[in-house]
């Protein structure tokens, strides 16, 4: 397929830019454009956006975030018919206190509401959990005490299934929306990663129309060994593109300008298209002889840092090396956040940025 709706962004920090970009065209009459947004919150901040750009009072696009049901709905009657989250667990808390290996309503109730996150998240997949046999899945070839679960895991079918969940009732929300994007003149999906299938299936029927247009949240690159993997941010985009028979270099470049950080992330986690040199430019590997120099060294830098009036964020292997440095810093009058004692290696900028000093300034000769 060749691919004339599906877009991302040069900068995805910038993506609201690239939607500005996309429907000003339509700023004499935005009541015809429709627009679909991941959250409430994304919501808000395009009418800011909008009222921002345009400088004065507008009428507003159709602002939607994905999972909304279409006001004017056939199925608007089916409300009633949904039974709530809480009272799934409830029930289920009853069902599972009855089997032996519970017994009782404490230990059944926080074992229900997984059991509720994981059937809404088969759900989610497309996969109905009482065509499950699990005591069959896991049959008498497994230890007994799986055995036993499998069959905890079975009492899932016991509940009631004449009335939908919230899960399915948003599932079916976001495809309802399929009927109505002939009413408008422009369709478009922004920021949304088609992680969801229900998502999916809707971002394809814009894709293919020619008042439809995609922007997707992020930027793919690197190899396509990777994007297959379901642990890669940008596997469920891949999978999208391939839905559509369209090929990761097809997609369009909005450009709104370059982002260092995504230049980082991009490099750190091995896809392709950084500027590595740029991004190393004030790299410098310090080696020290002992734990209690480097800790000091730290110190050092972050006060001289301080008073030239930049920033710090210091990434520590482990709490140790947080209490280590915390106690240096102390003694050069340093106050520091040291995160709850968080190591740095825990989060995804800090893995992010000893990945780009592993793969670089430790592999030079």
């Amino acid at each position: 397929m060749s691919n004339r709706n599906v877009f991302n962004v040069s900068n995805p920090s910038h993506i609201l830019d690239a939607l500005w970009n996309m429907i000003a065209p339509y700023s004499d009459d935005f009541s015809n454009v429709l627009i679909f947004l991941p959250s409430r919150r994304a919501v808000r901040s395009v009418e800011r956006m909008i009222v921002e750009k345009t400088g004065h009072a507008v009428i507003l696009p159709n602002l939607i975030p994905l999972g909304t049901g279409v006001e004017d709905s056939e199925d608007d009657d089916l409300v009633n018919d949904v039974i709530s989250n809480q009272e799934r667990i409830i029930i289920l808390s009853k069902l599972l206190s009855a089997d032996a290996n519970v017994k009782n309503i404490s230990t059944a109730l926080p074992l229900a509401r997984d059991f509720i996150r994981m059937q809404d998240y088969l759900n989610n997949e497309g996969v109905d959990v009482n065509t499950i046999n699990w005591s069959e899945i896991i049959d008498d070839k497994y230890a007994s005490h799986f055995q036993n679960k499998a069959r905890i895991l079975d009492i899932l079918k016991q509940l009631p299934n004449d009335r939908l969940t919230t899960t399915q009732k948003r599932n079916d929300d976001i495809r309802a929306w399929i009927k109505k994007l002939n009413e408008y003149d422009l369709v478009v999906v922004c920021g949304s990663t088609a992680s969801v299938p229900a998502t999916a299936d809707l971002m394809c029927e814009i894709a293919v129309r020619e008042n439809g247009r995609i922007i997707l949240s992020g930027q793919i690159s690197g190899r396509a060994q990777d994007f297959m993997l379901d642990t890669n941010p940008y596997n469920a985009e891949y999978k999208f593109l391939q839905r559509l028979g369209v090929d990761v270099a097809d997609v369009q470049t909005i450009n709104v300008g370059q982002s260092e950080v995504i230049d980082v992330m991009n490099t750190a986690f091995g896809n392709t298209g950084a500027r590595v040199d740029k991004i190393l430019d004030n790299c410098t590997l310090i080696e020290c002889a002992r734990e209690s120099e480097e800790a000091a060294t730290v110190a050092q830098i972050t006060k001289q840092a301080l008073n030239d009036n930049k920033s710090v964020l210091v990434i520590t292997p482990d709490a140790a090396a947080n209490q280590r440095i915390k106690t240096e810093m102390l003694r050069a009058s340093v106050d520091a956040d040291f995160s709850s004692g968080l190591s740095g290696n825990m989060t995804d900028l800090g893995r992010a940025i000893l990945n780009l000093f592993d793969d670089t300034l430790y592999s030079a000769p």
